[in-house]
């Protein structure tokens, strides 16, 4: 048996290179970001997004005052004009169809104050829309005026619950007024939930949709047409018909040692 181990090894290599071995196989190739797309479903692709929010005023009133002598100071692709933060170079996935989609930003606002007792950090939001609403989600960290050490990531931050589109094609403004989650308020104890804080506005760019729906602009996204029968079933049966000739030779060679 020892001569036939060069084919036995050829058949295993031949089954571990189509996957065939189970979870000792070697793993699966991960999916191509365009087949990624592919399984998202229906919309298009948010390629630009820009988020307006002024946060609270009376708290950024209160930190600018006397009383808390504090700051707020932007980094990592925050900005601050009066009387609003923005957030640029957002990306996601929006459905102008159904209104389900989500955009999602990088950088930080930190508010200071009362020598440093209070140090909150908001951080990274992330827009998740529905027809009926969204949700402002922040990464939020900082000691409470309590003293409590605050580190949340993800954190449902304020509801927007009647978001207002405006626009048409591949240009989008979403906004909303702004309310406090209870689980802003875990993170933000300053507040109670249901607390109103500034509207938010966020102004979507949109391409590459796909066909089932949203704006078609761009580059020609009509679907590929089906591949023929005949591929499909060379597609599948492939692997299976090399399989069989590898055992095939195998089956042969056993046949010719034992005659020999």
């Amino acid at each position: 048996m020892t001569r036939f181990r060069p084919l036995a090894a050829a058949l295993a290599g031949g089954l571990l290179g189509l996957g065939m071995l189970g979870p000792a196989a070697a793993a699966a190739a991960p999916p191509s970001a365009e087949s990624v797309v592919g399984m998202i479903g229906p919309g298009c692709d948010v390629t630009d997004a820009t988020l307006t929010w002024g946060f609270k005023e009376s708290f950024r009133a209160y930190i600018d005052g006397d009383i808390a002598n504090g700051e707020w100071t932007t980094a990592g692709g925050a900005t601050y004009e009066t009387p609003s933060f923005i957030w640029s170079d957002g990306q996601g996935r929006y459905d102008p169809d159904t209104g389900y989609g989500h955009a999602q930003f990088l950088g930080t606002v930190r508010f200071t104050g009362h020598d440093g007792l209070l140090d909150t950090t908001i951080a990274d939001p992330i827009l998740s829309i529905e027809p009926d609403g969204a949700v402002l989600i922040l990464d939020v960290s900082g000691p409470s005026m309590e003293g409590d050490q605050i580190d949340a990531d993800d954190v449902g931050f304020v509801d927007l619950p009647g978001v207002e589109v405006s626009g048409e094609g591949a240009r989008l403004t979403l906004s909303s007024a702004s309310v406090l989650t209870d689980d802003g308020e875990a993170a933000f104890p300053d507040y109670a939930a249901g607390t109103a804080f500034d509207p938010v506005d966020v102004a979507l760019e949109l391409d590459q949709c796909s066909p089932a729906g949203g704006y078609a602009g761009g580059d020609d996204v009509s679907p590929a047409p089906a591949p023929h029968p005949l591929v499909i079933a060379l597609a599948v049966s492939g692997p299976l018909l090399v399989v069989a000739a590898i055992v095939a030779v195998v089956a042969f060679a056993v046949r010719r040692r034992a005659r020999a």
